[in-house]
């Protein structure tokens, strides 16, 4: 991100609490219950511990997210307010001194 001669990379912040609020959003218990009201297939899942299912049920949901993100990142708009929105935007950018940018290939 320091090298990039227009800056044009950015750590979003935003995006990154939107996919956690996504992620969190429906808890798994929650989840499970109304899965096991609907197909008794997923039965077996109370026997699952319950970190192992947060973590996929976290894993599918961010999957599922980044190509959502991605398509917003399109609309023009939406682009530069999230830009605006972004610490990296406004801040100076670190060089090592002693770092070249022909030494990060």
């Amino acid at each position: 991100m320091g090298y990039c001669p227009t800056r044009a990379i950015e750590a979003n912040y935003l995006l990154g609490v939107g996919a956690y609020v996504l992620a969190a959003l429906i808890p798994t218990a929650a989840l499970l219950s109304w899965l096991e009201a609907r197909l008794s297939v997923f039965a077996f899942l109370r026997a699952v511990p319950s970190l192992v299912l947060e973590t996929v049920y976290a894993i599918v949901i961010l999957a599922l997210a980044c190509p959502i993100f991605h398509v917003l990142l399109g609309v023009r708009w939406v682009n530069r307010l999230l830009s605006l929105l972004t610490p990296t935007h406004y801040y100076r950018r670190y060089h090592e001194p002693d770092t070249a940018l022909e030494e990060l290939d």
